[in-house]
């Protein structure tokens, strides 16, 4: 299932309803998940899981930018967005300021490659402009970046 989602990603796929492009060929890639199943194995993630799959992340990152993929500048993207649900009954939604009900996520993108380093799903009343969220956000995408780019990014004249 986990592999689907991987291949579904890889191939451009942006939601959980994309895996349909990999099931229009079963010959090549077999049985995919139903996107019940997508959601249920995504549902389960964990903490512990979590932690190891934003290492994996980073560990993949990092080699294939040793390999010379690297950008030749780094700039992160941080961008709040509203989901609207249609049920208040959703885990963590909350009303928005924009009258509506849902989510808040809030994401950081390196900007040059398009590719999704952290976010978070907050409730539709977390704020645009929280920066304990925003600090929170950026050590966590600083650390999804190799090490010689972080080492940059903190290094000033002053010490």
């Amino acid at each position: 299932m986990s592999v689907d989602l991987a291949v579904t990603l890889a191939d451009g796929g942006e939601c959980i309803a994309d895996l349909c492009t990999l099931r229009q060929h079963p010959d090549l890639f077999g049985e995919v998940a139903s996107t019940p199943t997508a959601w249920r194995l995504l549902d389960s993630i964990e903490e512990p899981l979590l932690e190891r799959l934003e290492e994996a992340r980073a560990r993949a990152r990092d080699r294939v930018w040793s390999w010379g993929m690297a950008p030749k500048r780094v700039t992160l993207d941080f961008d709040a967005t509203l989901v609207e649900v249609e049920s208040e009954n959703k885990e963590g939604a909350a009303p928005n300021w924009k009258h509506g009900f849902g989510f808040h996520p809030l994401l950081v993108y390196l900007n040059q490659t398009e590719e999704a380093l952290a976010g978070r799903l907050r409730p539709g009343n977390g704020g645009a402009n929280t920066a304990l969220d925003h600090v929170e956000l950026l050590d966590a995408a600083l650390a999804q970046l190799p090490w010689p780019t972080r080492a940059e990014v903190f290094a000033s004249p002053e010490t």
